[in-house]
C-alpha cells in the first residue's frame, strides 16, 4: 500500500514523520510532507497523489482532509483512502473509502501505531454488520458494480436475509444473516455475468500465457484478449497476472497492456518452462524461435499453480492460453471479525 502524509505544523509533522517511520516498518511505502509554510500548498500536494496513491494521511483537521480531496472525488471504486489524524494524535477518523480503499482498516491502523482513538462511521462497522465489500477487495475481489453494495447493506442492516450463491467452493460459515440460493441471489462470486440482478464478485483466479510477435500493439492484444474472455464467458478482470518467456519481458505492447489491466506481468527462462509437466500442443516453430516447445500454455500452467482451461488459441497472431488457480471462497477470517466487534 503506497501512502502520502501531509502535516501543517511542527507538531503535525514530528507526528507524521513518526507514523512514517511506524508504517514503513510494516511494509507499506509511505512519505511525509510539511505542507504551507515553505512546502507546497496543501491543494496542490493532494492533487499530485490524488490517483498515485492509495491512501492519503492528512495530520489535521477532517475539515482540511475534505477541503483538499473534495475537487478531486471520482467514486468509491477508484477514489483512495483518506484518513485524518488530529496533530496530537488523539483521534484517527476514516474520511473517505472506508471500505473498498480500506481506510477503515488504515485508520485502526494509524490509532493502533500512534495511540490514537480510531473513528469510523459507516453503517455496517457501526452497526456491527458483515461489510461485504471490505471483504471482497481483501479475498483479491472485483467489485464488477460498486452500486449494488448499497443493497446488500441495506438488506444487512435490515436484518433481511443477503442470498448468495458462488462456483467456487466456500469454506468457513456464512456471515450472520447470509443464505445460500443459486436463483436469486443478492451475491454472486463468478468469472462471468450472474444470469440474476446482483452484487458481482469476480474473483482474480485466471493466469494468461501469452506469444506474440515483436512489436504487436497493445490494442492488438487487448482486443485478442478480451475475444478469446468472451468465447470463454470470462470477465477479463478475473485475469490475475500475464505470463510469457523471458524474450518478451519488454515487449513494450504486452508491458502497455499489462500496466493499463494493473496486473503483474511475469517472465519465465524456456528452462523453467520446458520443466513443466504437463500435455502441451507442441510447435516445432516456436521450439526454433524460443528453445521451447510452447509458451502459452506451459506459462500459464506455471504462473497459475493449477489446471489449463483453455488450450492454445490464435487471434490476430496472438497465441493465448487460459489457466485457472486454485481458489476457494473464504468466510473464516470474516465470521472471526464479527464475533471480535
Amino acid at each position: 500500500m503506497r501512502i502520502a502524509i501531509a502535516s501543517f505544523s511542527d507538531r503535525g509533522y514530528a507526528l507524521g514523520e513518526r507514523l512514517k517511520q511506524a508504517l514503513v516498518a510494516e511494509g507499506y511505502e509511505a512519505e511525509a510532507t510539511r505542507c504551507g509554510a515553505n512546502g507546497p500548498r496543501v491543494g496542490e500536494w493532494t492533487a499530485a497523489r490524488f490517483s498515485k496513491v492509495d491512501a492519503l494521511i492528512f495530520v489535521g483537521s477532517v475539515g482540511i482532509a475534505v477541503r483538499a480531496v473534495a475537487p478531486l472525488l471520482v467514486g468509491k471504486s477508484v477514489d483512495p483512502a483518506v484518513v485524518a489524524v488530529d496533530d496530537s494524535g488523539r483521534h484517527a477518523v476514516s474520511v473517505l473509502s472506508g471500505h473498498i480503499g480500506g481506510a477503515n482498516a488504515l485508520t485502526e491502523t494509524v490509532a493502533r501505531l500512534t495511540g490514537a482513538v480510531a473513528v469510523v462511521t459507516t453503517a455496517t462497522d457501526v452497526a456491527g454488520v458483515f461489510a461485504v465489500d471490505t471483504w471482497a477487495v481483501a479475498n483479491d475481489m472485483v467489485i464488477a458494480n460498486p452500486s449494488a453494495i448499497k443493497q446488500v447493506s441495506s438488506r444487512a442492516l435490515a436484518g433481511e436475509a443477503v442470498r448468495f450463491t458462488s462456483i467456487y467452493p466456500v469454506i468457513g460459515n456464512l456471515p450472520n444473516g447470509w443464505v445460500f440460493d443459486g436463483e436469486n441471489p443478492d451475491v454472486a462470486i463468478d468469472v462471468a455475468p450472474p444470469g440474476a440482478e446482483c452484487l458481482w464478485l469476480i474473483p482474480k483466479t485466471y493466469v494468461l500465457g501469452i506469444g506474440c510477435r515483436k512489436g504487436t500493439p497493445e490494442a492488438t492484444l487487448a482486443g485478442a484478449i478480451k475475444r478469446v474472455c468472451d468465447e470463454k464467458r470470462l470477465d477479463v478482470r478475473a485475469i490475475a497476472a500475464v505470463c510469457s518467456i523471458d524474450l518478451k519481458k519488454d515487449e513494450p505492447g504486452l508491458v502497455a497492456y499489462c500496466q493499463k489491466m494493473g496486473v503483474p506481468f511475469t517472465t519465465y527462462s524456456a528452462e523453467k518452462l520446458a520443466a513443466v509437466k504437463g500435455n502441451f500442443v507442441a510447435s516445432g516453430f516456436v521450439q526454433e524461435i524460443t528453445g521451447v516447445d510452447n509458451v502459452c500454455e506451459r506459462s500459464a500452467v506455471l504462473g497459475s499453480g493449477g489446471r489449463l482451461r483453455l488450450g492454445k488459441t490464435i487471434v490476430d497472431s496472438v497465441a493465448m492460453a487460459l489457466a485457472e488457480k486454485p481458489y476457494t471462497v473464504d468466510f473464516s477470517s470474516a465470521k472471526k471479525r464479527e464475533v471480535d466487534e
